[in-house]
């Protein structure tokens, strides 16, 4: 029986290094070689720090063209400006940014829940706003000149809206890896200037200027800043986008706005986007890109608590405001039904109560030559038009004139003291 010989080489022979192979191997059992893939390393247009750089100057670009450079051009029509050039510069810096994020070899997945949570995040920021005006009154909302308007400027906003967040996202994750605390900062105080009509930041040297806008307006769009910045970080630009949105749709298209005073703009400007952040974190916690509360040992029950929390709050806000559940609040701001009730308590007033209900000693709110207040009820009658009320004020050494039925917005049903006196402060 013959054995096979073993042929060795000779001991002279160099091996390759480790992990790698001459192909000899291969080729005497007759096997060809695999290739291997030279490095290559990649070109400047997949580089990360050129598309940062275009993107920067692209947003400086449309900043100047939008707030500087249109502006001045007499020739130019405001309607063409503002329906047709601003929308164009805009998206041109949205396609930019998207085909840059697109790009990108990692970035946040994208989640349906993720937008949602961005709106549920939304109509919390209004609902605080609403609350505030029914605390501080409301003013007046902008007007339209033609039905024609409001697409265009839907389009016009919209444009805005999908170049600032596509930039602020491309931005916060491209940047994220070389320093995550710097690149927050640069990107939210950049995107801030980027968003802020240029005319705000002149004439702060006013003291009373410098409390109205820098307090009411400046403070609280640098914390909105810095809250998209991380929406955009770790969930990419459609939680932004969808804040956004709601935001500037509540601004410019709600019925009436609320007139708040600058130290009202300090207080929510900085507390509501922070809580906008839990909320989106708490609702999409597990689409994020990094969870955001690393020791919550119950994700899911946060993420419930987020949707509860938002839709609740907006519901009730809504009905509140506009009387779904036939309770309104009212704001003293007399003195003349003290020491029952004083300027600044809020009052809950029942729109639902009969006239036939109505007694003596009751506290019911009236509407009367376009001035509302409140005062207890003297006395119940009627004269040859029908049924009277005789109202009078604690503190009132007279009798207020007659009131009608249809003149009762409703009863008081309870008194918080205090907590309007924020409506006082203007």
């Amino acid at each position: 029986m013959s054995l096979p010989v073993l042929i060795v080489d000779s001991p002279t022979h160099n091996p390759p290094p480790a992990g790698q192979t001459d192909g000899s191997m291969e080729r005497r059992y007759g096997r060809e070689p695999e290739p291997r893939e030279p490095r290559v390393r990649p070109g400047w247009f997949s580089s990360p720090v050129v598309w940062s750089l275009a993107l920067v100057a692209a947003l400086c670009v449309a900043w100047y063209l939008t707030e500087r450079w249109l502006p001045r051009q007499a020739s130019i029509e405001p309607t063409t400006e503002i329906y047709v050039l601003r929308p164009l510069i805009w998206t041109g810096l949205a396609v930019l940014a998207t085909v840059a994020w697109l790009r990108l070899p990692e970035r946040p997945r994208f989640h349906w829940i993720l937008p949602v949570a961005g709106l549920l995040a939304g109509v919390f920021h209004v609902s605080t706003l609403i609350i505030a005006g029914l605390f501080t009154g409301f003013g007046s909302a902008p007007s339209f000149a033609s039905w024609t308007d409001y697409p265009l400027t839907v389009i016009s906003l919209g444009a805005v809206i999908l170049g600032t967040e596509t930039t602020r996202a491309y931005l916060a994750v491209a940047w994220n890896a070389i320093s995550r605390r710097t690149s927050f900062m640069f990107i939210t105080v950049l995107v801030f200037v980027a968003g802020t009509p240029v005319n705000l930041f002149s004439g702060l040297n006013d003291a009373e200027r410098f409390f109205r806008i820098g307090g009411g307006r400046l403070i609280p769009a640098l914390v909105l800043s810095g809250a998209l910045t991380w929406m955009v970080a770790r969930g990419g630009p459609t939680p932004a986008i969808a804040y956004s949105a709601i935001l500037t749709a509540f601004w410019w298209f709600f019925v009436i706005l609320p007139d708040r005073p600058w130290s009202v703009e300090l207080i929510l400007g900085s507390i509501v986007p922070l809580v906008s952040i839990w909320i989106v974190g708490s609702i999409a916690g597990d689409a994020l890109d990094e969870p955001a509360n690393p020791v919550e040992q119950n994700p899911t029950r946060s993420r419930w608590l987020g949707w509860v929390m938002a839709g609740v709050l907006g519901f009730l806000t809504v009905g509140l405001f506009t009387g779904l559940f036939g309770v309104r609040p009212f704001v003293v701001t007399g003195i003349s039904m003290e020491p029952t009730l004083n300027a600044g308590d809020v009052v809950l007033v029942w729109e639902r109560t009969e006239f036939a209900d109505l007694a003596v000693d009751d506290i019911v709110k009236v509407q009367s030559g376009g001035f509302a207040y409140v005062h207890r009820i003297v006395s119940i009658g009627s004269d040859d038009e029908g049924p009277v009320l005789i109202t009078q004020g604690d503190n009132v050494a007279r009798f207020d004139p007659p009131v009608r039925p249809d003149a009762v917005d409703g009863e008081v049903i309870v008194g918080i003291p205090w907590i309007g006196k924020i409506a006082l402060w203007r």
